[in-house]
């Protein structure tokens, strides 16, 4: 099975004043294990574990210095996967409940030029450690699929769109 890395910790960005070198210096003195960036009016503070993430924010709050964190885009970014082969009379429902999966859409995949449904679908989910089983081999109605992109011959195969 494949484990999810780590997800990384989102930068403590607060506001640099005038002085540019005496905040650095006192952020550099408070905060033990960080990295600091300069990005526009900003500074992006880098915590090494998510323990002093916590601590180096409970010290913003308390010293009342204004700061934002803002989670990235491929951490807020939903995750797709491609079922080929699945027979096109399956509903979304029937394939969500099959895969046992927390998963926000199923899509009906289209031929372009003749608007008719392809045994092509697109499932739309987010990073969970639920998900994870995504990558394990399951039968859908009675109806197996694997989970080797290799595979494009008899089996249906599991396509990952995106990790």
């Amino acid at each position: 099975m494949i484990e999810a890395p780590e997800p990384k910790l989102p930068p403590i960005m607060v506001r640099h004043t005038d002085n540019l070198k005496d905040q650095i210096a006192e952020i550099s003195n408070q905060f033990e294990d960080v990295r600091i960036k300069l990005a526009g009016e900003q500074l992006k503070i880098f915590p090494a574990n998510s323990d002093i993430h916590r601590d180096n924010t409970k010290y913003l709050t308390d010293g009342k210095i204004e700061f934002s964190v803002i989670t990235p885009k491929n951490q807020r970014r939903p995750l797709k996967a491609v079922l080929k082969g699945l027979p096109v009379s399956y509903s979304a429902d029937e394939i969500a409940t099959g895969l046992g999966l927390k998963i926000d859409q199923v899509r009906q995949l289209t031929n372009l030029k003749t608007k008719a449904p392809v045994p092509v679908r697109q499932i739309v989910y987010r990073k969970a450690p639920e998900n994870n089983k995504i990558f394990e081999p399951v039968s859908l109605v009675h109806y197996p699929y694997n989970n080797n992109a290799k595979l494009f011959s008899n089996g249906i195969p599991f396509v990952s769109c995106n990790k």
